[in-house]
């Protein structure tokens, strides 16, 4: 059974995510000793002398903004289809491994896990207000860090993360959330909560707090 890390790097003119993913996709081969595959396109990798990973070209989806530059962070829903391992681990380009502990989802009964829990890890801002979105105050699922393997499951949150994308503006209404910028989080949410029929309870994570 293959396991590999997958991690969506598409470059802006402000910020050269592609050599970010590059730099952190080297720690994890060192401390989690897994192959790692950057989904990127063909801008961002146009004069890179080269890298030890493996590259998948897509267009980037998904034009938000942050700190008022550009960022392209739509491209998540595609993480099934694109994935090349039986067993995944997808990570922020900023996510920055220091241990093996990500290696610890391989162990999960379950088919797709991610974070509900977040901590501050200067422990100086209380986090309160990310534990729900919208008037109905959904639970906040955070899409940071995913872990899937190919199953009908795993399958069946792809399809619905991608349903609730293409009908962003719909479900913001729907829940009262404002529907720019694109939030992966959202859209994880959502999915996970049609899922499981929104027996909140139900739904498993990963059993550690995002830092």
């Amino acid at each position: 059974m293959s396991r590999g890390v997958l991690i969506f790097a598409f470059n802006t003119p402000e910020l050269n995510y592609f050599k970010q993913a590059d730099w952190v996709a080297d720690r994890v081969e060192r401390f989690l000793g897994l192959p790692v595959t950057i989904v990127t396109n063909r801008a961002s990798v146009t004069g890179v002398s080269g890298t030890n990973h493996n590259i998948v070209l897509k267009d980037a989806h998904g034009t938000n903004e942050r700190h008022n530059k550009q960022w392209y962070n739509a491209n998540r829903f595609q993480a099934y289809s694109i994935s090349p391992y039986d067993e995944t681990i997808v990570i922020d380009s900023d996510y920055i491994v220091n241990s093996d502990q990500l290696n610890l989802l391989f162990d999960s009964p379950h088919d797709f896990l991610c974070h509900r829990d977040v901590y501050d890890v200067a422990d100086k801002n209380s986090l309160a207000a990310f534990q729900t979105f919208g008037q109905p105050k959904l639970p906040h699922y955070w899409a940071t860090v995913l872990f899937f393997r190919e199953s009908d499951i795993a399958e069946n949150v792809f399809d619905l993360i991608t349903m609730v994308k293409e009908n962003y503006l719909f479900y913001s209404k729907l829940y009262k959330f404002d529907s720019s910028p694109f939030r992966n989080d959202h859209a994880v949410s959502i999915a996970l909560t049609i899922a499981y029929g929104h027996r909140l309870t139900a739904i498993p994570t990963i059993p550690w707090a995002l830092p």
